[in-house]
C-alpha cells in the first residue's frame, strides 16, 4: 500500500471520529452519547457525514423516533445523486405542512441534508422516487446515477438484453441457464457506464452480475461474476464495489423475500374448495406441502385457461395443466404444493398413469378398468383417501376425459391411407419422437402429397401412424346388467 493510500485513510478516520466527538459535545445535554453513537454505526455515509442533523431530529423528536430518523436518512443517502432543482421542485411545491421558506431552502440546495427541517420531509420524497420507478415487468431498476445502473432481471429475455456482451449462460439463448438460477434466488446485475471492457469495446461500459441465494442473503454469500464470466471473491467485490450499491441491493433482496412471503400465504379454503381430496403435512423444516387433486369435472375445452390462472396464482406456471391436456390419455393430474417463506412456492404435478393396452379392442375404455387403475395408484399416493373421495376423482377424470375427445391411432400401411387422412409423419428412419400432425392432399401411384407441401414416397410396405376414432370411457357395469335383463326377459 502506497503512503499516499496510508494517508488517505488515516484522514478518514481522524474525519469520522471528530464528527463523532464533535457531536457529543454538541449535543451532551440534549442526546446521550450512547443514542449518537448508536446512529453513527447506522449512518449510510460510512463517514459520519449526516450525525449532526440525526442527533438534532432526536433533540427534537425523542429517541422514540430513531426508527423514522434512520429510515429517512437511508432513503436520502439512497436517492441524493437523483436529487436537483427540477424534481425538488416537482416534489415540494404543492406539498402541505411545510413552510413556503423550508420549501424553498430545499430546492435552492436539494442535495443538502440540512436543507431537510424533519424526517417526514425526506420521506415526501422517498414516495416520489418510489412512484417514479419503471413498471416494467421484465426488470426492476433497483438504482442508476451518473456512473451505475442496477437491474434485477425477472425474464430470460431482460436477462439477454443487459446482459448482452457478456460470457453469462443466463444471457444465452438457452433458457434452462436462467430459470435453474433464478429458482431459488435473484440475479442483480452492476453496470458501470464509466468502465471499460478492453476486450469488447462494442459495450461501451463494463458489467458485472451477482446472484443471491434466498437460503444465502448474507452479502459474503452472494456469487460474483465478471463480465468474462469467471467468478470473483466476494470479500474482493465488496470492496470494488461502492457500499451504497450493496445496501440497495439488500433492500431489494428483502422486500423480494418479502413478496415470495405473500406469495406462500396459500389460501387453504380456496384450494378446498376447488379440489376433490385436499389435505396438508408439514415436516420439520417448517415446509407445508398442500397435497391436491384439481376438481377438472367442470373443465369445459374453453375453461382450461381459467384452471390454469388458478394455479398460476401459487407458482406462476401454467404448464401443470396444459401438460395434462396434452397428454390427456396417460393419467390424472395429482399436485401439491410446497410452501416455505423465504423461497418461491413450488407446485409439482404428478400422474395417476395407467396403460390403455389391454383392455379389449375399438374405441371403448371400460370403466372398471379405470377404476381399478386409480384404487391402485391413487392409494399408493394418498393411503388416507377414503372410498367417496376415490369415487368423485374417477367420476372427474372420466368427464374430462370423454370431454376433451381424445383419440386413439392405428399403425396403417401407406397403401390404405385415403385423402383426407390424418397422419403422425416422421422422417424415414426415425420411428420415435412426437411427430408431426398432417392431412393428406392427394395419393398418386408413387407418391403422397401431405398438407405441409412435402411429398413422401409412397411405400406399399412400410406403416404409419394414423389418427383414430374418438375414445370414450364407458360405463360396462351398467351395459352388463341391462345386457342380463334383457337376457333375462328373453329366456
Amino acid at each position: 500500500m502506497s503512503m499516499k493510500n496510508i494517508r488517505h485513510i488515516l484522514l478518514e478516520q481522524f474525519i469520522v471520529e471528530g464528527r463523532l466527538e464533535d457531536t457529543i459535545k454538541k449535543y451532551s445535554s440534549t442526546v446521550s452519547a450512547e443514542d449518537i453513537k448508536l446512529l453513527s454505526q447506522r449512518d449510510p455515509s460510512g463517514n459520519n457525514k449526516y450525525l449532526d442533523w440525526m442527533a438534532k431530529q432526536i433533540e427534537t423528536f425523542g429517541t422514540g423516533y430513531n426508527n423514522e430518523i434512520i429510515e429517512a436518512i437511508e432513503c436520502f443517502h439512497t436517492n441524493v445523486n437523483r436529487l436537483s432543482e427540477k424534481n425538488a421542485k416537482a416534489i415540494y411545491t404543492n406539498t402541505t405542512g411545510i413552510s413556503h421558506d423550508e420549501i424553498d431552502k430545499i430546492i435552492k440546495s436539494p442535495k443538502d441534508i440540512n436543507s431537510y427541517p424533519t424526517p417526514e420531509t425526506i420521506m415526501s420524497m422517498c414516495r416520489y422516487f418510489e412512484e417514479m420507478k419503471p413498471k416494467n415487468t421484465s426488470r426492476v431498476k433497483i438504482y442508476e446515477d451518473d456512473r451505475w445502473l442496477l437491474v434485477s432481471p425477472l425474464t430470460h429475455k431482460a436477462s439477454c438484453e443487459y446482459g448482452s456482451h457478456s460470457n453469462w449462460c443466463v444471457s444465452t439463448s438457452n433458457v434452462s441457464y436462467y430459470d435453474r438460477y433464478t429458482k431459488d434466488g435473484i440475479l442483480i446485475f452492476f453496470l458501470d457506464k464509466k468502465g471499460k471492457n478492453i476486450k469488447k469495446p462494442e459495450a461501451n461500459m463494463y458489467k458485472f452480475a451477482a446472484y443471491i441465494m434466498f437460503q444465502q442473503p448474507s452479502p459474503n454469500e452472494w456469487e460474483w461474476y465478471t463480465m468474462e464470466d469467471t467468478q470473483v471473491d466476494a470479500a474482493l467485490m465488496l470492496n470494488l464495489v461502492p457500499k451504497q450499491l450493496i445496501d440497495v441491493s439488500i433492500k431489494y433482496l428483502e422486500e423480494f423475500v418479502g413478496e415470495l412471503d405473500k406469495l406462500n400465504q396459500i389460501d387453504e379454503k380456496e384450494l378446498s374448495e376447488k379440489s376433490i381430496y385436499f389435505s396438508i403435512d408439514t415436516d420439520q423444516g417448517n415446509e407445508i406441502y398442500y397435497n391436491i387433486f384439481i376438481d377438472v369435472h367442470s373443465w369445459e375445452p374453453d375453461e382450461i385457461d381459467r384452471a390454469s390462472e388458478f394455479l398460476k396464482k401459487y407458482n406462476g406456471n401454467q404448464s401443470v395443466v396444459h401438460k395434462f391436456t396434452e397428454k390427456k390419455s396417460d393419467g390424472f393430474p395429482y399436485l401439491y404444493i410446497v410452501s416455505k417463506n423465504g423461497t418461491r412456492p413450488k407446485l409439482n404435478p404428478y400422474y395417476i398413469s395407467w396403460i390403455r393396452s389391454g383392455y379389449g379392442s375399438g374405441n371403448e375404455i371400460p370403466l372398471s378398468f379405470i377404476k381399478v387403475k386409480f384404487a391402485e395408484s391413487i392409494k399408493d399416493l394418498t393411503p388416507d383417501i377414503t372410498p367417496e373421495q376415490l369415487e368423485r376423482i374417477t367420476k372427474s377424470y372420466v368427464d374430462l376425459f370423454n370431454n376433451l375427445g381424445v383419440t386413439k391411432n392405428y399403425k396403417v400401411n401407406m397403401a390404405d391411407l385415403v385423402v383426407g387422412d390424418t397422419i403422425i409423419y416422421r422422417p424415414r428412419g426415425r420411428s420415435w419422437g412426437q411427430g408431426t400432425e398432417l392431412k393428406i392432399m392427394r395419393v398418386a401411384e408413387k407418391s403422397i402429397l401431405l398438407s405441409n407441401g412435402k411429398r413422401i414416397a409412397k411405400d406399399l410396405w412400410r406403416s404409419v401412424e394414423k389418427i383414430g376414432v374418438i375414445m370414450k370411457i364407458v360405463d360396462d357395469t351398467k351395459q352388463t346388467n341391462e345386457s342380463r335383463w334383457i337376457r333375462k326377459r328373453i329366456i
